[in-house]
């Protein structure tokens, strides 16, 4: 089954306490910190902080023929992937699918999914995701990793520790056969 609903119901779900005026947020074009992860171009443009449920929300830049996100599923966290530029390939369970510009992929806590772009052109999305885990600080350790990586464990090993010390659980073992070759290279 394919989970899509419109942008205005998940900014609705995030939305848990309405903002007084002096409390308004306005994220400018230019505006988010830059993660150097090395996974795809990453963006967070809100923090956990910044909202009383704790949601965050990144945007994400796959670059044509790229990997996305590998095999993962979150124990603690929903996500929303709203695309905003090109087509993702998208995952969920064993059901595989492309998301246009436009779409917006529900992707629950508990399910498999995994993400790329299997187009010719670039695609960019916006990650919202919610729940009472520590995706965020998954986000930050990851980028510390690749910062300093470690001359005796592998990067990839390093990922999968810090996922499941966030209760996120890589599981590339489940990923579409046809996404492979774009997480190969």
């Amino acid at each position: 089954m394919k989970y899509f609903v419109s942008l205005a119901c998940v900014l609705a779900a995030l939305a848990t306490v309405p903002a007084a005026a002096e409390d308004k947020q306005v994220i400018g074009p230019g505006d988010g910190r830059v993660l150097s992860v090395p996974m795809h171009p990453t963006k967070q443009l809100v923090q956990s902080s910044a909202t009383p449920s704790g949601s965050i929300v990144y945007e994400i830049t796959l670059d044509a023929k790229s990997p996305g996100a590998p095999a993962h599923v979150h124990a603690n966290e929903d996500e929303f992937l709203y695309v905003i530029e090109g087509t993702m390939t998208v995952q969920l369970g064993d059901q595989t699918f492309s998301a246009e510009k436009g779409a917006l992929v529900v992707k629950p806590r508990g399910q498999v999914h995994a993400f790329w772009n299997a187009t010719e052109s670039k695609a960019s999305a916006l990650l919202f995701v919610n729940g009472e885990g520590s995706f965020e600080t998954f986000f930050n350790q990851v980028e510390a990793a690749a910062a300093e990586p470690s001359g005796t464990v592998p990067f990839e090993a390093q990922m999968a520790e810090l996922a499941e010390q966030s209760d996120i659980e890589i599981v590339m073992d489940q990923l579409a056969l046809e996404a492979l070759p774009f997480y190969q290279k």
